[in-house]
């Protein structure tokens, strides 16, 4: 699935080359254009604003209930000749996300704010006028930055358990969610347990063809609705799915599937329902030092070396509490290291810096060849080259400005010659202070 703006050649250059994806609109964009296609007046009524935005970005109405409100909605407030909301609603199928909840995303796309949050991210290391070295180093230091977050957010995840909202009802289920899901994975799974133990309650219970069809009433806070969905239920392989689509758009369970759990009393979350990304220690920790310590990139020799290292760790273990064998190993491991030392040669550190890039890229290096920097081209959208200056950088700027001197009181000031107190032509004049 590809999200982008309501760009026309770039809806037909993907259409095009990529003939197996799903193309979407950005919501956002689209409503960012509403104040200037519809009157003023209804800009500022928030009756209407609040009116479309829950009908637009409610995730969990259907296709025909998002027509049939569309049409009040316009109706009432006589929109019905806009056209640019008739082309809107005829586009529908590719911005509203109640026409593509069937599509897996992990609710990760709706707007494309992520690959613009990526922008503002590498932009406050890098800038246009970078050459390509400083722009790698940049990269780098981006990057750094990213995987200490990353490592930060890891240990606050393994190393603590966060707050439950039901320890002394033995909610079992809740218990484990916290040992298996990341911290902002958790508080997600743990806002929709909340909602089945206190917003929804099983109306009724079915078995058809071995499948426990069970209706679960779900009470909203605000408006007092109580709508219905079903959720199939199969104790058995413990397979659970509700029509509101939940897990396929999200990612994780919905508060009606947890409220059918916690019925028959399920203490763990089914494992094909705990996706890997939200999981904890994703990423072995023996796997991350191995890669911080050899620096390789090269995912088939990180591999390698993390089984390396696995079964070192598997020989030592076996053998710790005995002296006879641990000894053996320490000769075995000894003789190892003497023919591998004598096999692969190793590398000078007063290699040329010419003599590596040229085995890296497989040809000699030409001395005639001069490469030059690139002039800057002005593209579409990019604004002025000049930054706006503040009120501050200007005043400093006045202040280093060099003075004149004043043949009239022979100073060096900023004051126009005709305004010196000194000067003869002044005389009739009243006195001004020098500025």
């Amino acid at each position: 699935m590809i999200l982008s703006d309501m760009d026309a050649t770039l809806s037909c250059s993907i259409a095009k080359v990529f003939e197996g994806c799903t193309h979407r609109l950005c919501m956002w964009h689209i409503m960012s254009k509403m104040p200037s296609k519809i009157e003023a007046d209804l800009v500022s009524n928030t009756d209407f604003k609040k009116r479309i935005n829950q009908l637009v970005w409610n995730m969990n109405i259907k296709p025909k209930e998002f027509e049939n409100k569309w049409d009040l909605m316009l109706n009432e407030f006589h929109l019905k000749e806009n056209k640019w909301l008739a082309d809107m609603f005829n586009k529908r199928d590719k911005w509203i996300p109640s026409y593509f909840r069937d599509i897996p995303m992990c609710g990760l796309m709706k707007t494309t704010s992520r690959s613009e949050s990526s922008n503002s991210f590498f932009n406050v290391f890098s800038s246009p006028t970078n050459l390509l070295v400083n722009f790698m180093f940049n990269f780098d230091t981006a990057l750094s930055k990213q995987r200490h977050e990353q490592k930060r957010l890891d240990i606050a995840s393994r190393d603590t358990l966060p707050q439950l909202l039901f320890p002394n009802e033995n909610l079992k289920i809740e218990k484990h969610a916290s040992l298996v899901y990341t911290r902002e994975a958790f508080i997600k799974v743990q806002k929709q347990i909340k909602k089945a133990f206190y917003q929804c309650f099983q109306k009724n219970s079915v078995l058809i063809d071995g499948l426990q069809q069970c209706t679960i009433v779900y009470k909203e806070l605000k408006s007092g609705k109580r709508p219905e969905f079903k959720v199939s239920f199969d104790a058995k392989d413990e397979t659970i799915e509700c029509e509101c689509l939940h897990f396929t758009f999200f990612g994780i369970l919905c508060s009606h599937a947890f409220r059918i759990l916690i019925d028959y009393d399920i203490a763990m979350i089914p494992e094909k329902y705990i996706l890997d990304r939200w999981r904890k220690n994703i990423v072995d920790i023996g796997f991350q030092k191995i890669n911080k310590k050899w620096r390789v990139c090269s995912t088939e020799i990180s591999n390698l070396l993390q089984d390396a290292t696995s079964f070192f760790e598997k020989c030592v273990e076996s053998v710790i509490h005995d002296k006879e064998k641990l000894q053996e190993l320490v000769n075995s491991l000894q003789q190892l290291s003497e023919t591998c030392g004598k096999d692969v040669s190793t590398r000078s550190s007063s290699i040329p810096i010419k003599d590596v890039i040229e085995n890296i890229i497989g040809v000699p290096i030409s001395s005639d060849v001069k490469i030059k920097v690139p002039s800057e081209i002005k593209t579409k959208g990019s604004g002025k080259r000049s930054r706006i200056k503040s009120a501050a950088e200007k005043a400093i700027a006045k202040a280093l400005k060099p003075k004149r001197k004043c043949k009239g009181c022979n100073q060096f000031v900023n004051h126009d010659i005709r305004n010196c107190p000194i000067n003869p032509s002044n005389v009739l004049r009243p006195f001004k202070k020098h500025q």
